[in-house]
């Protein structure tokens, strides 16, 4: 019997500028990454509202030498067993920092004026674009909206 893994996330919506589309991915909320490591998450490219959840199984853990070939892997497995041939995975370019010049006078200032860093990803609908993320919902809150979530394997919803 196989350990069923308890995953907590939220949603995160990603737009491209200047109407150029949006899609989603999912921003994983653990203590630490052991918790998440082999996790993926990819999109349907005619459905980006659609997401599917996958692990990694051991066999692919052992034989990537890379995470791209391990993603590339699950990528084939998850369009396998979901009938789903037009998955694609998200991918993070970086994270922009926003520019604060004035020193925090004061940990109370710091907190008041802290921004939190930009999410840039590539583009599932153009590579050579930038995307950004713009809105994040609980896993409730993506369905209420017409998401999708399918999970593959065993994998479940924590208690929220």
């Amino acid at each position: 019997m196989q350990h069923v893994r308890r995953i907590e996330a939220n949603v995160v919506e990603v737009r491209v500028p200047n109407n150029g589309g949006t899609f989603y991915d999912l921003i994983f909320s653990t203590d630490t990454d052991v918790l998440t490591e082999g996790l993926f998450c990819f999109g349907q490219l005619s459905r980006p509202e659609h997401l599917v959840l996958i692990a990694a199984n051991a066999d692919e853990r052992a034989t990537a030498q890379a995470i791209d070939v391990e993603r590339r892997t699950v990528l084939l497995r998850a369009a396998r067993v979901t009938g789903i041939h037009d998955l694609v995975g998200p991918q993070i370019l970086r994270y922009d920092k926003p520019s604060d010049t004035k020193p925090a006078i004061s940990f109370a200032d710091f907190r008041r004026r802290a921004q939190p860093a930009t999410t840039v990803y590539q583009s599932l609908f153009d590579d050579t674009a930038e995307a950004f993320a713009t809105a994040e919902y609980t896993v409730a809150e993506f369905q209420e909206i017409g998401g999708q979530i399918t999970l593959v394997g065993d994998l479940e919803w924590a208690p929220v």
